[in-house]
């Protein structure tokens, strides 16, 4: 305990002593900030013009990060300035994400964000009327 007390902070060890008798003991998984999923982490794509469709943010991520993203990637977005997107990945392929975003160069920006973007509205479309 004394050993402790000089290595660390005494709040941080009050947080660990009350997470043991509390019972909560494991890492907490990890959450995707776009739709809160469990076990997902949430990728920010940013280029230098502007996107006209999806196909460009699939080809930035197929060049970039997977090779065959298409069992990877879900729950795509937009920027409201459309000049990026977000999506998510399973949390296991962050490494990979985060080695992609170092090698992207200078005209992609990749990211893990710790907060969203600002994202495009997109407007719920009516079924057509026989």
């Amino acid at each position: 305990a004394k050993r402790l007390l000089e290595e660390m902070d005494t709040v941080d060890i009050l947080a660990r002593a009350l997470a043991v008798i509390s019972g909560h003991t494991r890492k907490l998984a990890s959450r995707s900030i776009l739709t809160s999923s469990k076990g997902f982490v949430t990728v920010y794509v940013r280029g230098k013009q502007n996107i006209r469709s999806m196909t460009y943010v699939w080809n930035i991520i197929r060049r970039h990060i997977f090779d065959q993203p298409d069992d990877k990637v879900r729950a795509m977005k937009l920027t409201k300035d459309r000049y990026g997107a977000v999506f998510e990945v399973p949390s296991k392929y962050e490494k990979q994400v985060l080695a992609a975003a170092e090698k992207a160069g200078p005209y992609v920006e990749i990211s893990v964000p710790t907060e969203l973007p600002e994202l495009e509205e997109r407007e719920a479309q009516q079924p057509d009327r026989p």
